[in-house]
């Protein structure tokens, strides 16, 4: 069978569980799914982590990762160091003037 048409479609992750593993659909879950695969019925995540071959516990983890957090370059932290780092001027001895001179 060839597939002549490919059409990304949002649709529940109750509906995406029942297509996980089709020849047909490319299931793709997202970290905004994390809830609705959480608050999957417990016959859904079974049937699931019996196909991945996962604990039901990881399910959540692995089918819809969170982002990766940015992290900064450390070589980018030093210039950001140096940049905010304030350098205040020294206070140089001002002469008095007295009224003798």
């Amino acid at each position: 069978m060839e597939v002549t048409k490919v059409e990304d479609i949002k649709i529940s992750a109750f509906v995406a569980s029942h297509y996980i593993g089709g020849k047909n659909c490319i299931v793709k879950f997202t970290s905004e799914d994390r809830e609705d695969i959480e608050t999957l019925p417990s016959r859904e995540k079974a049937i699931l982590s019996n196909y991945l071959r996962l604990p039901e516990e990881a399910l959540v983890n692995v089918l819809a990762p969170l982002p990766p957090k940015k992290t900064v370059p450390e070589k980018l932290k030093a210039t950001a160091k140096k940049a905010t780092t304030k350098k205040t001027a020294s206070k140089k001895a001002v002469p008095k003037i007295t009224e003798d001179e």
